[in-house]
């Protein structure tokens, strides 16, 4: 999440085009405000947002190494607000285009996309701000590379930051109080049902679902969730749970809660990670929390305006913006005036 200065902002297409300055150097950028974006901000108040980009003509390269060898103008770590700018400046004129180089952090492409959609989410870190990028890149992609680009840049802009941003250390990879001492797992099942058993032997924390068992680790400070199957690594969860922590949290009859702030019972965690392993291989847990949301809205029959159900029926604060960014969708998620949500099915 970026931290950001409120302007002002303005009418613009079918939404408001928010004029903020970055936090520490009081750069001048457009952002485009989604529905659910705060009211009643005055000029210099702090607000935050997760800076989404739909982004265009971008080139990649190995290193930084590579990127200045290209004989670039741009330092490797920049950002121009071309929005800002007027079309005779050079600019796009009040709207919101950025033109950025930065390093990627994370990159996740969807094999499955068709010819004309994105089939790239980028996590990159620019000048004062880390955006979330959707794009089409024929090629390779690689946490590392560093990227130049433009993007039309969008998000909610809030006057506080998020609950999941605020959440650290074991709270966010598995809900526990802060200052409480680790210790080993306890022996056999914690939970088990008709479709799951979770528990732990020899202390390793295991999943059977469905007939299926996993095995469920993570390194010591790295949030991410790593999933086998037979031996073999099968998916990962970025920003993840400790699965040793979720286990003594329902021994002991508590919930864990995910990085995002939704909170999981044993059960529900079960068929998070399950769905995980089968669905998606390599995502961050909002990711795997927002597919679920638009399996479960379909399932529910959430598929119109008036059916549209509240988001917190799903335990959700909100779901990923990757499932409401882009018009190309097959299943889109889509608000109503009141903040509730349902799926869009395109035919």
């Amino acid at each position: 999440m970026t931290e950001l200065r409120y302007c002002f902002d303005s009418e613009y297409e079918d939404g408001r085009l928010f004029r903020v300055e970055t936090a520490e150097s009081g750069i001048p950028v457009n952002v485009f405000g989604q529905p659910g974006s705060d009211d009643g901000l005055e000029p210099g108040d702090a607000c935050f947002a997760d800076i989404c980009g739909l982004c265009s003509d971008l080139e990649v390269y190995e290193d930084e190494d590579a990127y200045y060898a290209s004989g670039t103008q741009f330092a490797s770590v920049s950002m121009v607000p071309l929005g800002v700018f007027s079309a005779e400046g050079g600019g796009r004129g009040d709207s919101p285009h950025i033109m950025f180089s930065g390093k990627v952090l994370d990159a996740e492409k969807d094999a499955d996309a068709g010819p004309d959609d994105d089939n790239f989410y980028l996590r990159v870190s620019t000048l004062e701000m880390e955006l979330h990028l959707f794009t089409r890149f024929e090629g390779d992609i690689k946490a590392g590379s560093t990227v130049h680009g433009t993007a039309w840049i969008f998000g909610k802009i809030r006057k506080e930051r998020a609950p999941e941003e605020e959440a650290s250390g074991e709270e966010a990879s598995g809900g526990e109080a802060s200052g409480e001492e680790t210790s080993e797992c306890p022996e056999g099942a914690v939970f088990k049902d008709a479709d799951y058993e979770l528990g732990a032997e020899g202390g390793e924390v295991y999943l059977t679902a469905r007939g299926r068992r996993y095995g469920l680790s993570c390194q010591p400070q790295e949030p991410c969730t790593y999933i086998s199957c037979d031996g073999k690594p099968y998916a990962v969860i970025h920003n993840g749970f400790d699965p040793a922590i979720a286990v003594r949290a329902f021994a002991s009859g508590r919930t864990v809660s995910s990085a995002s702030g939704k909170e999981y019972g044993a059960e529900e965690f079960c068929g998070t990670i399950a769905f995980a392993a089968e669905n998606c291989p390599d995502a961050d847990v909002s990711y795997v929390e927002g597919a679920l949301a638009v399996r479960r809205l379909i399932a529910m029959g959430a598929t119109c305006p008036e059916k549209a159900v509240d988001a917190a029926a799903l335990g959700l604060r909100r779901i990923s913006d990757r499932f409401s960014r882009s018009k190309k969708l097959k299943e889109r998620v889509m608000y109503t005036g009141d903040g509730k949500v349902y799926v869009r099915i395109k035919e």
